[in-house]
């Protein structure tokens, strides 16, 4: 055989396989390093409006999040979370399951029918959606929390 001498010692390289998937990005492009939070995030912008929206919360917002954040429901919650284009007010992974909490903005008809399509497109890519008024949160919290309890307990067992 030519000028290599093969034994028992010698190592054949095996032939490169061909990887795909492996390509750039524009993240090794840029030599950024992505943090998982900001994975699910599309641009600047709509990180900046989530952190904004997390540091000033609507009361309704404050006193939904103490109940989540403590797993009363027994699963970990998130705040102002992306997920693709849209905010939402609190979801769980684990369930895919979003909370809104919503305001006197959203009897507005143009708020009304933003919220409906954004509902649709949530709902089309297997996230369950559930609203509840400010007012509810504020007065009937006792009931929300079961509502929420309810829907953790049957997604709990499709997943």
């Amino acid at each position: 055989m030519g000028g290599i001498k093969i034994n028992e010692r010698t190592r054949v390289p095996s032939p490169r396989r061909r990887r795909t998937g492996r390509g750039l990005n524009e993240r090794m492009v840029t030599n950024e390093r992505m943090s998982k939070r900001d994975r699910y995030i599309i641009d600047d912008l709509t990180k900046q409006r989530r952190k904004r929206l997390r540091i000033g919360p609507t009361k309704a917002e404050y006193v939904l999040w103490q109940d989540l954040r403590r797993q009363k429901t027994g699963y970990k919650f998130r705040r102002q979370t992306s997920i693709d284009k849209f905010i939402v007010d609190f979801y769980c992974h684990e369930l895919r399951l979003a909370i809104e909490v919503d305001g006197s903005i959203h009897l507005d008809d143009f708020q009304a029918e933003y919220d409906r399509r954004r509902e649709e497109f949530l709902r089309r890519r297997g996230y369950v959606v559930i609203r509840f008024k400010n007012d509810e949160v504020l007065f009937e919290r006792e009931r929300v929390m079961g509502v929420i309890d309810e829907w953790c307990s049957r997604l709990a067992v499709k997943y």
